[in-house]
């Protein structure tokens, strides 16, 4: 994860960092990104990344880790209190949500459709780790939620849902 020099940087250039490694990445993949090509799109000096990263593995899981929750934050904005809601307008919202998180965020998105089909990533297992353990642990809330105020029959297993 970044040193806290990263976090030391002003909100924009943060930014810039961020966006340029995310197209980066989402185009060319990981094995073909270079941190050449991410320094030159956010257009800093080579040496800084390595200030804030401590290698291009170690910033890619970041932006893992940012896409992530940058999608949780928002779906939590959009679909609200998914423990206060029917089952089937959860799974709406939800699905409203995604169509309006893509158009507001095509980069993230393109990343995270590149990030599933790319086989070149030799830590595919830390990646699952972000990114799965969230989603599940959401929508086994929201199914445990429905059954047991009877919007889902009790004995579907949650785990095939």
């Amino acid at each position: 994860m970044p040193k806290q020099t990263f976090f030391n940087l002003p909100d924009e250039k943060r930014a810039k960092i961020i966006d340029a490694a995310i197209e980066e990445f989402a185009v060319n993949g990981y094995a073909q990104t270079s941190i050449n090509s991410i320094v030159e799109r956010a257009e800093i000096a080579k040496g800084s990344i390595y200030q804030y990263f401590e290698d291009k593995k170690d910033f890619y899981l970041y932006l893992v880790s940012f896409v992530k929750e940058s999608y949780m934050s928002h779906r939590a904005k959009f679909v609200g209190n998914v423990s206060a809601q029917p089952f089937r307008e959860t799974l709406l919202r939800t699905m409203l949500f995604f169509r309006e998180f893509q158009e507001k965020y095509p980069a993230q998105v393109h990343f995270y459709f590149a990030m599933v089909g790319d086989t070149s990533i030799p830590f595919d297992d830390e990646i699952s780790q972000i990114m799965t353990e969230p989603s599940l642990d959401y929508m086994r809330e929201i199914i445990e939620r429905a059954q047991k105020i009877g919007e889902i029959r009790e004995d579907m297993d949650r785990e095939i849902l």
